[in-house]
This record gives C-alpha cells, structure tokens and sequence, in this order.
C-alpha cells in the first residue's frame, strides 16, 4: 500500500541491482491556500457531506471536518471508491490546489446527482411494491356474499334444483335418447 504524504515531480529512473526501479523525485512545495482556495474547500465539503449523508456515511463526514488544509481536503476524493481509475490519476497530478477542488467539487457533484436518482427510484419500488402488497391482501368484498349466509338450519345443504328440460320434435334424436329411461333387460 503506497500512502502520499506531499508530491512530488517524478524524473528518471534507474533500474537497480535487484527488481527495483529507482526514480528521482523533487518535492513540490504547496502554495499556502488563499481565499478562493479555502471557498472552493468549503464547497467541496458541504457537497461531499451532502453526499456521504445520501449514502448513509455520516461517521465518514466528521473526517471532513478534521481536515483544514484545501489540498488534503481535495485529496479526499481520491478515496471515493467509485471514482474512476483515470479520475483519480488526474486528481493526483494535479498539482494547483484550486483545479485540484473544482475537479473533486464536480465529481462529488455527480456522484451525488446519481445517488439522489437511485434513491428515488429504489424509493418508488418500495412504495409501489408495498401498494401493491396492500391490494393484494386486502379482503374480498362482502357485498356478493348474501347476509344469510352461512345456513342456520342444521341438516345437508339444500340440493340444487333444475329446472326440468322439455324436449321439443326439433330436439335431436340423440338428446331424446339420453333422456328416456334405460330399458331393462
């Protein structure tokens, strides 16, 4: 794990005796924050708070508080586990603290408009999920279900009644059949 603690120009290297390649570097002193730079780390803060608050990570804004410098504060981006490998390239080479913070500012920005959007769309399931859950269990309506129902008279259900089919000349040989009693042998 390799942890940045100031920047630096990286010059040429040299490959050693063993696997290591050795690489000169020249520190880069940061230029002390001016007002633009300490607005811009206020802004990055209340975005990125604003964020970790969607994201449930509240515990993780109290870091952003503790960090006071506007180069370390925009560094914090670099955490972001979702930023981008390229992004966070980008983040560390820059080196003018100010381009440094509109760039994190703008990522936060996105990040949470996605967040926000995911929020609303989880949400909405949620709620149409539950109504309907509601409609599904709901109970049957009573009105079909007559007021005698069930029978207060003890015994056998009543036996449904047909009405008795008369058959017409125009009925089919086959139906009369069926309905004339079977002959017994």
């Amino acid at each position: 794990m390799v942890r940045g603690i100031e920047r630096a120009l990286v010059g040429a290297g040299v490959v050693g005796t063993t696997d290591t390649l050795w690489v000169t570097a020249e520190p880069v002193e940061p230029d002390s924050p001016g007002d633009a730079e300490r607005e811009l780390a206020g802004e990055y803060r209340a975005h990125a708070r604003a964020l970790l608050s969607e994201l449930g990570g509240q515990r993780l804004a109290a870091g952003l508080d503790d960090t006071e410098d506007p180069g370390a504060l925009a560094d914090t981006a670099g955490w972001w586990p979702n930023l981008s490998h390229e992004r966070r390239t980008l983040l560390l080479e820059t080196l003018d603290v100010a381009e440094r913070l509109r760039r994190a500012i703008s990522w936060v920005k996105e990040a949470l408009a996605e967040a926000r959007v995911a929020n609303e769309i989880r949400t909405e399931a949620h709620e149409t999920m539950e109504r309907t859950q509601r409609a599904c269990s709901a109970p049957w309506p009573t009105a079909a279900i007559p007021s005698s129902w069930p029978p207060t008279t003890p015994g056998p259900p009543p036996t449904p009644t047909v009405p008795s089919a008369s058959w017409t000349d125009a009925s089919s040989p086959r139906a009369r059949r069926q309905n004339e009693p079977a002959a017994v042998a």
